[in-house]
């Protein structure tokens, strides 16, 4: 991990001139559709299979983290959050409903403001 930081920032602070170093990223991408990591809450709807349409049996593990306050699914109905006040016929994906990002080896994200200024929270999965 040493290495592949360091090469990350010789590239980024000595970059060789004529050299393209290219990197994948996604972002924005609901993880309603595509999934967030994390189990759906129960208020979310019953879990269901992307091929199928059929719904899912949790098991007991994956029942306990789809009510856990620390699922990022469950984080806008909390009960400190000011989210669960929001009052909409649809999610707002991104606010209501996490967004996921995705990025190869050397992608980056920036630091930023968010929209309206809402905090962040996010959790890095590596696979």
């Amino acid at each position: 991990i040493e290495e592949i930081e360091a090469e990350f920032w010789r590239l980024v602070e000595s970059p060789v001139a004529g050299r393209v170093v290219e990197t994948l990223y996604g972002s924005d991408l609901d993880s309603g559709r595509h999934g967030s990591g994390f189990p759906l809450p129960p208020w979310r709807g019953p879990p269901t299979d992307a091929k199928s349409g059929m719904p899912l049996k949790l098991d007991a593990r994956a029942h306990e983290y789809s009510r856990h306050a620390w699922n990022i699914n469950n984080m806008p109905r909390g009960a400190n959050s000011i989210l669960r006040y929001v009052k909409c016929d649809e999610l707002v994906t991104g606010v209501m409903v996490p967004w996921l990002y995705i990025g190869s080896c050397l992608s980056a994200f920036c630091w930023h403001i968010e929209d309206h200024a809402l905090y962040s929270v996010n959790y890095l999965h590596t696979g």
